[in-house]
């Protein structure tokens, strides 16, 4: 990677492990320390001493740090752009002193959960138990398996795992709610089982 400072060199496994770059004419990796949430709290040297630490609050905003070392990758493990002061998601940038995208979401949300209708707020307005890896929908706590987060950067298809599930969920809502209502063989008119196969399909 071509940056102002110089080449970088990035190290991937299930998340980014190292770079390497030239810092004062000389090759120097560094390794990342993440927490739970994917944040890099720190970087270590190659004899595994701490050079650089990160702390954050909930929403992304850098709130102290330590050393020197040229790092773009911090809060959630996303590329921060400090001439913009922005993170980059993908579909949009994120301003963390907002809590806020800078551009609509191209995604419609689901209409029975209200978090996920609003087209600027990162990650429904709930930092902690939620993050945004795409800035086109909201992952909860229960769904984030962060050796997918790099996936999530160059998938793009519309038979995205987010979008099954999602869409899994409105056809057994849609049957619940005919079946209850309505009768069984008023939700089943017409669908010809398309929407329960879509569901059970790996």
């Amino acid at each position: 990677m071509n940056t102002p400072e110089g080449t970088l060199n990035y190290t991937y496994g299930l998340q980014r492990i190292s770079e390497n770059q030239q810092i004062q004419g000389a090759w120097t990796p560094s390794f990342y320390g993440y927490d739970g949430f994917g944040s890099v709290r720190q970087l270590t040297n190659a004899s595994a001493t701490v050079t650089d630490t990160y702390n954050y609050d909930a929403f992304g905003n850098l709130l102290n740090s330590t050393g020197t070392t040229p790092n773009s990758y911090l809060y959630r493990g996303e590329q921060y752009d400090t001439n913009l002061n922005l993170y980059y998601l993908r579909a949009r940038y994120y301003n963390p002193q907002t809590d806020r995208f800078m551009s609509r979401d191209p995604e419609d949300g689901i209409t029975i959960d209200p978090k996920t209708l609003h087209k600027y707020v990162y990650a429904g307005g709930d930092p902690v138990n939620a993050m945004d890896p795409r800035g086109r929908a909201l992952v909860e706590e229960e769904e984030i398996d962060l050796s997918k987060v790099q996936e999530w950067e160059v998938e793009t298809g519309p038979t995205s795992l987010a979008k099954r599930l999602i869409a899994c969920f409105m056809t057994i809502y849609d049957a619940l709610y005919m079946t209850v209502n309505h009768g069984w063989s008023a939700w089943g008119a017409g669908q010809d089982g398309v929407g329960l196969y879509f569901c059970i399909w790996p």
